[in-house]
C-alpha cells in the first residue's frame, strides 16, 4: 500500500521537480559558507519533498479537517475532541466546590453569552445539577438542582435552555426548559419514542431540536410498531409551543446508543456511542456514516470549541489574500444594519490595518457554494472602526451581493471602504438571520474571507501569484501549496497563508533623502516572527525561452524554496526584517519596519538600489519558514512587484 502510494506521489511530483528551472542571477540571502551547505543538501531535500507528497496522497480522505468538539461523560472528565481524527487533544476534571461529582450528562453552550453548561450527576443526589463550567480549569459554578434526571441539554439560538429526561427517570423521556437563574425546569413536551438513551441537540437551520433514543435499531418492516424501544430520531418544532414532528428513518452506518449529540453546520449532526465510543455524523434525513472511534467511553455532552476570534477583541489579524474560518461554536457579539437577525447571529472577528491610503475590498467569495451549489453560509459582512462592532460603527455592510463566480444564489457578501495609512479596522463576518432558515441552502461553518487593498497612487503590477489560476497553467507551487484562485500573494506557507507584499509610493529617482512618500513595500501573511528579506531583478523568471511557461511572468520551482522564484537576473538585496507576531510588516521603525516609505534607508529604496530612471525592477520577498509542514526547505517567497522607476 505505502510502495502504491509512494509510486503514485513520485508519478505526481516528479515532472514538478524535472521542471525547476536553472536561471541565472541568484542572489543568496545567506553566507557563503551556509549558501554552499544548503547546496549540498540540495538533493536530500528533493527526496524530502518526495515524500512530503506521499504524505499528501496518505492523507487525502473525504473528511480532512473539523471544528474541534468539547466532551463530557459519566466519569465526570471533559474532552476537546478531533472528531473526524477520533483523538482527545486535552482532557480536564470537571469539579464543583463542596461536591463529588460522579459524572456528567449533558453539555451544550449558551450562543449569547458564550457560556458553556453542564449536567452533572453529584455524590449523594438523586436528580441532576445545572452548571456552568470554566473550559480552561474544569471548576463547575451551580447554577442549582434540577430535581430529575435530565440526559441530555441544548440551547436554542435565542438562549433558551432545553432538557431532556432520561429513561430512568420520572417523568422519563420528557423535554423541559431548565431556567437559567434557578435551574428549575418546567415542562415542555412528551415525548416517550425509543428506548434507553437519550440526547438532544438544536438546529438553527430548522428552529428545530432533534432527539436521539433507543440502544438498538428496529427491525426491518417495525419502524412503526416498536418506537417504544427501538432507536429513533425525532425532531420538536421550538418555533413556538414545542410540537413533536416526524419520525426519521434511521439507515446507514449502526449505532448501539446515542450518548452526545450537536448539530455539525451542514444539516447534519456529530454524535457519540456510549456502547463503543465511535463517533458517527447523522444527517437530517437519517443517514449515518462512522468517521472515527474514540479512547474515551460513555460521552454524553457534546459542543464546539469556540473560534478563537468568536469575540470582537480577539479578531484575527490579517493582511492581503485568502482566509478561512468557522462559525461552528461561534456566538454573537456584534450588530449590523444589512441582514436580518443580526443582533443575534453568530459572528467571527479578523482585524485589518491599512499600508497606506487606499481602499480596502473585503468578499466572502466561494463561502456559499463551499460544499456545491449553494451548500454553504449565507454571510452578511461588515466593517466597523472598533470593538464592539455595533450599528453605530459600521463603516460598510452587505448582504447578498452579484459577484465573481456564484453557481447558484448570489447568498456571499463585498464591501469596500477607503482607510488611510494605519487604520485599523474590524471586519466581522455573521450568518445571516442566525441560519433560521428552512431552505437547504443556509448553514451556519466553513467561511472564506478574501481581502484586497489597493493604495491610491500610482499601480504597481503583481507577478508569479502562487495560485496557479492567474497563470495559464504556469507555474504550480512545488508541493501540493497553491492558494486559492485569484490570491494576491505566494504559495501556502507552514501556516497556511500565502505572504504578499504590498508596493505604494513614489518609484521617482529623483526624490532627495528622506522624504517619506518614497517607495515603501510593506509584507502579510509570513509566519509569526519570520525572518525576510527583500530582493529585486531585472527580469522576471523564467528567462529560460525552452521554459513551457516563457514569457507569461509566472515563475518557476527552485529545490531550494517552498514557493516560486519569481524576480531574477542583477538581483539586489535591499535588507532582512523580522516580521511581527501577526506574520507582518508594517512597521515605521523597529525590527517589524517596512522598507522604504517612512522607514527608508537614507537615500530612498530607489537610490539607494542606484536605479535610474526608466529602469525596470521586480521586488519579492524571501523568508523562512518551518520545515514541516511545508515542501521542507525552510524558505518561502512572496508574489513579485512591477516597479517602473520614474525619473
Amino acid at each position: 500500500m505505502i510502495g502504491h502510494i509512494l509510486r503514485k506521489a513520485a508519478l505526481l511530483c516528479l515532472p514538478l521537480l524535472a521542471n525547476l528551472a536553472k536561471e541565472q542571477g541568484t542572489a543568496s540571502l545567506f553566507s557563503g559558507s551556509e549558501e554552499e551547505s544548503r547546496r549540498r543538501e540540495s538533493m536530500r531535500r528533493t527526496f524530502r519533498l518526495l515524500g512530503l507528497c506521499a504524505g499528501a496522497l496518505i492523507a487525502v480522505a473525504p473528511f480532512a479537517s473539523a471544528q474541534n468538539i468539547l466532551g463530557a461523560n459519566t466519569s465526570g472528565d471533559l474532552f476537546e475532541i478531533s472528531p473526524f481524527a477520533g483523538t482527545v487533544v486535552n482532557t480536564i476534571r470537571l469539579t464543583l466546590p463542596g461536591e463529588t461529582v460522579r459524572g456528567a450528562n449533558g453539555l451544550s453552550r449558551n450562543p449569547e453569552t458564550a457560556v458553556l453548561y453542564a449536567i452533572l450527576q453529584l455524590q449523594g443526589d438523586s436528580g441532576r445539577e445545572l452548571v456552568t463550567v470554566n473550559e480552561t480549569t474544569g471548576v463547575c459554578t451551580s447554577v442549582g438542582s434540577t430535581g430529575i434526571r435530565f440526559s441530555g441539554i441544548t440551547f436554542t439560538r435565542h438562549g433558551t435552555l432545553y432538557a431532556v429526561s432520561g429513561e430512568g427517570a420520572s417523568p422519563s423521556e420528557t423535554l423541559y426548559t431548565l431556567s437559567l437563574v434557578t435551574g428549575a425546569p418546567t415542562f415542555a413536551l412528551t415525548l416517550g419514542n425509543g428506548g434507553d438513551g437519550e440526547a438532544i441537540a438544536y438546529s438553527p437551520a430548522h428552529d428545530r431540536i432533534y432527539h436521539a433514543s433507543g440502544f438498538v435499531d428496529l427491525p426491518a418492516g417495525d419502524f412503526l410498531n416498536n418506537l417504544a424501544t427501538g432507536q429513533i430520531f425525532e425532531s420538536i418544532d421550538v418555533s413556538g409551543t414545542p410540537t413533536l414532528g416526524p419520525q426519521v428513518f434511521l439507515s446507514g452506518a449502526s449505532v448501539n446508543e446515542v450518548g452526545g449529540l450537536v448539530e455539525n453546520g451542514k444539516f447534519a449532526f456529530f454524535a457519540t456511542d456510549r456502547q463503543n465510543n465511535n463517533v458517527t455524523v447523522i444527517t437530517d434525513t437519517g443517514f449515518r456514516t462512522q468517521v472515527s472511534s474514540l479512547n474515551v467511553f460513555s460521552v454524553r455532552g457534546l459542543a464546539f470549541v469556540r473560534p478563537d476570534n468568536d469575540d470582537c477583541s480577539a479578531a484575527t489579524v490579517i493582511g492581503t489574500g485568502s482566509f478561512s474560518g468557522t462559525l461552528l461554536g461561534a456566538t454573537n457579539d456584534g450588530d449590523t444594519p444589512c441582514g436580518i437577525g443580526e443582533d443575534t447571529s453568530p459572528d467571527i472577528w479578523f482585524s485589518y490595518t491599512a499600508p497606506a491610503d487606499g481602499m480596502l475590498t473585503v468578499d466572502t467569495g466561494g463561502t456559499h457554494d463551499f460544499f456545491g451549489t449553494d451548500s454553504g453560509v449565507d454571510t452578511v459582512l461588515s466593517v466597523h472602526s472598533g470593538c464592539p462592532g455595533d450599528v453605530a460603527n459600521t463603516l460598510a455592510c452587505d448582504d447578498d451581493s452579484a459577484f465573481g463566480t456564484q453557481m447558484g444564489l448570489n447568498r456571499d457578501s463585498i464591501v469596500q471602504v477607503a482607510l488611510t495609512a494605519t487604520q485599523t479596522v474590524m471586519i466581522r463576518v455573521a450568518n445571516y438571520n442566525a441560519g433560521l432558515n428552512s431552505n437547504a441552502d443556509v448553514h451556519t461553518g466553513r467561511i472564506n474571507l478574501n481581502t484586497s487593498f489597493v493604495a491610491d497612487g500610482p499601480v504597481y503590477p503583481n507577478h508569479c501569484n502562487g495560485d496557479r489560476g492567474n497563470q495559464l497553467g504556469c507555474t504550480n507551487c512545488p508541493c501540493f501549496n497553491n492558494a486559492v484562485q485569484g490570491t494576491i500573494g505566494g504559495c501556502l506557507n507552514s501556516t497556511g497563508a500565502s505572504t504578499a507584499i504590498l508596493v505604494t509610493g513614489d518609484a521617482s529617482a529623483s526624490l532627495p533623502p528622506g522624504i517619506a512618500t518614497d517607495l515603501r513595500i510593506s509584507l502579510s501573511g509570513a509566519p509569526p516572527n519570520a525572518f525576510c528579506v527583500m530582493l529585486s531583478g531585472s527580469a522576471l523568471a523564467p528567462t529560460n525561452n525552452g521554459n513551457p511557461c516563457f514569457g507569461m511572468g509566472s515563475g518557476v520551482q527552485s529545490p531550494e524554496h517552498d514557493g516560486l522564484r519569481c524576480a531574477v537576473m542583477n538581483l539586489k538585496r535591499h535588507g532582512g526584517r523580522s516580521a511581527s507576531a501577526f506574520g507582518a510588516v508594517l512597521d515605521s521603525s523597529g525590527p517589524s519596519r517596512v522598507w522604504g516609505g517612512e522607514a527608508q534607508p537614507t537615500a530612498g529604496l530607489v537610490v539607494q538600489g542606484g536605479f535610474a530612471s526608466g529602469q525596470t525592477r521586480y521586488f519579492q520577498a524571501t523568508y523562512r519558514v518551518t520545515l514541516v509542514p511545508g515542501c521542507g526547505t525552510g524558505l518561502n517567497t512572496s508574489q513579485a512587484v512591477e516597479v517602473l522607476v520614474a525619473p
